[in-house]
């Protein structure tokens, strides 16, 4: 969208072009946000094509579809879980494998370079904030 409205010449609200192409594909936003001293989880690149039958890191570990949004498909496998890697069906494609992170989410406002605001996730008692969280978040 934000590049029709780039086309056309109509003014917008979004991050932009650049911007909003990095933050979809979530290992470059990882990278380029580690060149400015931004750490992150330990993560593994893993590609449908590969077809891994061993796991790439310890658990536990969140996967996530590399380009997917707001949080679909992201699914933690902790210690005990039943998850088979080698019987992983990739319905989103290739994934990112990121060791898990016990905490809180926090997401900041940025305008002009300053933090506006700051709001914490919602709670849930499922591991990670995904997708069935956020849609049937309830206040």
């Amino acid at each position: 969208m934000a590049g029709i409205c780039e086309v056309l010449e109509i003014p917008y609200t979004h991050c932009g072009i650049f911007g909003g192409s990095i933050a979809n594909l979530k290992h470059k936003t990882l990278e380029l946000s580690a060149l400015y001293g931004i750490k992150s989880a330990k993560r593994v690149v893993v590609r449908k094509c590969d077809r891994i039958t061993v796991e790439p890191m310890k658990r536990p570990f969140v996967i996530k579809p590399i380009s997917e949004g707001w949080s679909h498909g992201v699914f933690a496998v902790l210690e005990d879980d039943t998850f088979d890697i080698s019987t992983y069906d990739y319905p989103y494609g290739d994934i990112l494998v990121e060791e898990y992170l016990k905490g809180i989410e926090i997401d900041v406002a940025i305008f002009n370079d300053k933090a506006v605001g700051t709001m914490e996730s919602v709670i849930t008692d499922r591991p990670v904030l995904d997708h069935e969280a956020k849609k049937n978040f309830k206040k």
